[in-house]
This record gives C-alpha cells, sequence and structure tokens, in this order.
C-alpha cells in the first residue's frame, strides 16, 4: 500500500523566485534534486550515493518538501523520496532551476570527490 503524503507541503506551486533561489543556494539541496530527478530513493539511498549523513539528508528533504519540490510516499513504513513533477514553476523559474541544476551536474562531472 501507498500513502503520498505531499498534501502537507507549505509553499507548492506558489513558491516565489527568491524562496526558491534560496532553497536552490544549498549543494545538498541541489545534489538531492539532481539525485532524484532519475529515481525514487530513500534517505539512506540518496545519503549513500552522495556520502552525506543520512540527518543531513533528512533535513534537506525537509526543507525540499515544504516547498513543494519533492514528494514522499510511504511504501510499507518506508518513506520514499521523489521530485514533485506537479509544481508549476514560471518559465523564468524553470529556467534558473535548469541552469543550477546543470551547471551542478558539468561541475560534479569534472571534479570527482574523494574517499
Amino acid at each position: 500500500m501507498t500513502a503520498n503524503d505531499s498534501s502537507n507541503r507549505t509553499a507548492g506551486p506558489d513558491l516565489q523566485p527568491t524562496e526558491l533561489l534560496s532553497i536552490l543556494t544549498n549543494e545538498i539541496r541541489i545534489e538531492i534534486l539532481v539525485s532524484l530527478s532519475s529515481k525514487r530513493k530513500s534517505v539512506g539511498d540518496i545519503a549513500s550515493e552522495l556520502q552525506l549523513d543520512p540527518s543531513a539528508v533528512s533535513h534537506a528533504l525537509q526543507t525540499l518538501r515544504r516547498a513543494g519540490l519533492v514528494d514522499r510516499d510511504v511504501i510499507k513504513k518506508q518513506h520514499i523520496y521523489r521530485t514533485n513533477d506537479a509544481v508549476r514553476l514560471s518559465r523564468a523559474d524553470r529556467a534558473i532551476v535548469l541552469h543550477i541544476m546543470t551547471a551542478r551536474c558539468e561541475v560534479k562531472l569534472q571534479t570527482p570527490r574523494g574517499p
């Protein structure tokens, strides 16, 4: 059984450009959005993939959920996160997000993380 609790978002589609920029200035949040753009994942999956502390991932996901950028599904007591496809961003907002995420991906590909 799957339960979707995305209705608890506070900002959702009404996210202002300045709020969006503020949220996306955090490197961990951007990395999580990039990670979730490929498939749904748990906190542990994200933390392992990005080599981050699970509590840092949880905190970042909480911020992204409040902004309405990420949704959480509960499947057999496990929380699975995904990007929110229903978020309606203006054309300018989409361009900003795309630019930031693309730049982050390019940097990530050019500079591998150490052990």
